[in-house]
């Protein structure tokens, strides 16, 4: 029987060791194998975040840099860790050429959230799976802010449906426009 665990300080050191190579295998269109991780109904591009579809293609395009910086920076929060949530500041600054010589240029600056979960009994315990990605955004003093509970549950429950093989009834645009109109919403109820 598996159990899901809450992430311990430690697990969530030893994983956020590993995320500056599996996004950067992400960004370049790479397989995860080998870095002992596993994604559960994540895609590979959706670990890109903040870049956009574009940024990746142009990216995934290049044959040659000129400038190839990737920071990959762990937030720690032990209580976000608890909820098997890891956060972290992302700034990608690549520019390089294509194969046809065209010159690429990519450079984004954001937050991501990763879901994990801890499977196995007490005494061993093992990270199974990246299950979500949260599209953190930054604000204008660089603090971290993570998606609204709204937007979060239905970027899950979409993911779920995929995951049990049903059409995709809400698309990603749907879901995010949701989820910012009921923040907006709340924050103007609460903030007065």
């Amino acid at each position: 029987m598996t159990k899901d665990h809450p992430l311990t300080t430690d697990q969530a050191r030893e994983i956020a060791g590993r995320m500056p190579q599996l996004l950067c295998a992400a960004l370049y269109g790479q397989s995860p194998m080998g870095l002992d991780v596993c994604l559960s109904g994540v895609q590979l591009e959706e670990l890109c975040h903040p870049l956009t579809v574009q940024q990746v293609e142009a990216a995934r395009r290049c044959v040659s840099f000129t400038r190839q910086e990737m920071q990959v920076t762990h937030l720690p929060n032990a209580w976000d860790a608890q909820e098997g949530l890891l956060t972290f500041r992302v700034r990608y600054d690549l520019s390089g050429f294509d194969a046809d010589g065209n010159a690429v240029e990519v450079q984004a600056d954001g937050a991501i959230g990763l879901v994990c979960r801890m499977e196995g009994g007490a005494e061993a315990q093992e990270l199974e799976t990246i299950r979500d990605v949260e599209r953190c955004r930054l604000t204008e003093a660089g603090a971290v802010k993570r998606p609204g509970g709204l937007e979060r549950r239905l970027r899950r429950w979409a993911r779920e449906d995929r995951r049990k093989g049903k059409a995709e009834t809400i698309g990603e645009f749907v879901v995010e426009a949701l989820g910012a109109v009921a923040e907006i919403v709340l924050e103007v109820i609460f903030d007065g």
